[in-house]
């Protein structure tokens, strides 16, 4: 007989770790957001920034986006070994899709910075482009880390049996601890065995 691993414990992680890349992307967002709506008085704006908020955002924002990634991969694991039901490789597909954003976005900040180093040697610059191309980074990991939440909360919900989408139940991780019974060949009895 062979124990398989309960999904509980990666569900509830999931959900954490995806709540808080929200949480920290969404702060990051909306200071974003404010400073392009500052009507180009980009440094009085900054003034009025929270900083304090906006460093707790920044460091949610890239601990959640990292612990999306690792859990992602465990979930590719747990798919693979234990359980192959379609809602937790959705779940592992979605954070490697929001890590692999999350990465492009800090792409697009070095791309910013160099495009400053250009500006000092005499090269165009526009503050708005810069911006403008930081801030559809940001929302496309925002809408993911959206959907990978809702998902994730969405499958904890019905494991527990707070929600019911009959639907989606065939496609859930069960709640409780799987035993996969290992049948062995039988034996056969010796021809010289008892015989009436």
């Amino acid at each position: 007989m062979k124990t398989k691993l309960k999904y509980v414990p990666f569900a509830i992680a999931s959900s954490i770790v995806s709540i808080i890349a929200l949480i920290g992307t969404y702060i990051v967002y909306s200071s974003l957001n404010q400073l392009m709506n500052g009507e180009g008085d980009y440094f009085s704006t900054l003034s009025s920034f929270s900083m304090s908020s906006l460093s707790n955002g920044a460091k949610l924002f890239g601990f959640g986006c990292l612990a999306v990634a690792v859990v992602s991969i465990i979930l590719i694991v747990y798919y693979i070994y234990e359980e192959r039901k379609l809602s937790i490789i959705i779940t592992a597909v979605i954070g490697i899709i929001e890590f692999i954003l999350f990465v492009h976005f800090f792409d697009t900040i070095g791309s910013a910075l160099s495009n400053i180093g250009s500006y000092l040697f005499g090269s165009d610059f526009s503050y708005n482009d810069i911006l403008g191309s930081m801030h559809g980074s940001l929302l496309l990991v925002l809408l993911v880390s959206l959907i990978g939440a809702i998902i994730n909360i969405v499958i904890l919900l019905q494991m527990y049996h707070v929600i019911h989408i009959s639907f989606l139940q065939p496609y859930m991780p069960s709640l409780q601890m799987q035993t996969q019974t290992v049948v062995e060949p039988e034996t056969k009895q010796d021809e010289g065995g008892e015989s009436q």
